[in-house]
């Protein structure tokens, strides 16, 4: 059993158009494959992993819930793309997360992980305010290069020296 995230197109419909509900459990038979092509309910341990299929395809607005999986799974490391991804049997859609929760989880992560959830989603100005205040406070500066480079589209983030 794992509880992590899956992010759904917005209305918690799947990539292949399937409608999905707060509080149900879902299961499935055969053999439980993780991947692109596999079988099962797919989910992740870390949130930023989830983003990666929505930032691909262009999808800015999608939903994020917490769900439990359990029984039959398997589990595939992505090496190329640096992510991590769970296909379970059963899948319990445990509660639809608040964009404040989205944020949150995502302001106090360090290294490539922040890295990973700075480049797949899609920031407002007040929350990449709220990003560059809380770097600036605990001297992350290259985090502050990386919200830089992908939410402010500042390509030279990496190569100009600034005084923060």
């Amino acid at each position: 059993m794992l509880v992590g995230y899956k992010s759904f197109n917005k209305g918690l419909v799947n990539n292949y158009g399937k409608p999905f509900e707060v509080g149900k459990t879902y299961s499935t038979t055969g053999p439980i494959i993780a991947g692109n092509n596999g079988k099962g309910f797919h989910m992740c341990e870390h949130m930023e992993d989830t983003f990666r299929y929505f930032y691909e395809e262009g999808k800015g607005d999608f939903d994020v819930c917490l769900v439990r999986g359990s029984g039959l799974s398997d589990y595939k490391y992505d090496e190329y793309y640096d992510y991590e991804m769970y296909a379970f049997q059963t899948m319990e859609i445990i509660r639809l997360l608040t964009r404040e929760e989205i944020v949150n989880y995502g302001i106090d992560l360090r290294d490539n992980r922040f890295r990973k959830y700075i480049s797949t989603i899609r920031l407002n100005s007040e929350e990449i305010e709220r990003f560059e205040k809380r770097l600036l406070e605990t001297h992350r500066l290259m985090e502050l290069q990386h919200l830089d480079y992908y939410q402010k589209g500042e390509e030279d983030a990496y190569v100009k020296v600034k005084r923060w």
